[in-house]
């Protein structure tokens, strides 16, 4: 009867032993309750190969992470590269795109002229501006 297996909802699953899906051959789909992280983080056993080769769905999706404060283009770093990506969306007719999250520097509710402000002071040092 395994072979006709075609679809299986997994929850609470973090370990799955050697060869428990090995005559699973008409499993297609896998449905995991969860995020992909915690699909990466299950532990599976050799001879399951009908399971890793099926379409994988999880019920949820990893959580965004928080933008770095300051961070305005993205790259992961706090540099002048990001000075001038705000001076440049706020300015208009460039072609950049920003993380808002990230480039409401003062935490006022809205990215300005003041947030360059703040950003600048803030890569400088010495002005009592902390991107915390």
């Amino acid at each position: 009867y395994a072979d006709k297996i075609k679809t299986v909802v997994l929850s609470g699953v973090t370990e799955i032993g050697e060869g428990a899906f090995s005559g699973c051959t008409g499993l297609t789909d896998v449905t995991f309750v969860g995020t992909p992280s915690q699909w990466s983080e299950v532990s599976i056993g050799d001879g399951n190969e009908p399971l890793t080769s099926a379409e994988l769905h999880c019920t949820e999706d990893d959580p965004e992470p928080e933008p770095i404060l300051g961070d305005v283009d993205g790259d992961g770093e706090v540099t002048a590269k990001d000075v001038t990506a705000l001076r440049r969306y706020l300015a208009g007719g460039y072609d950049v795109t920003i993380a808002e999250a990230a480039a409401d520097v003062n935490r006022d509710g809205a990215v300005n002229g003041k947030d360059v402000t703040y950003l600048r002071r803030a890569l400088v040092g010495g002005y009592g501006v902390t991107l915390e």
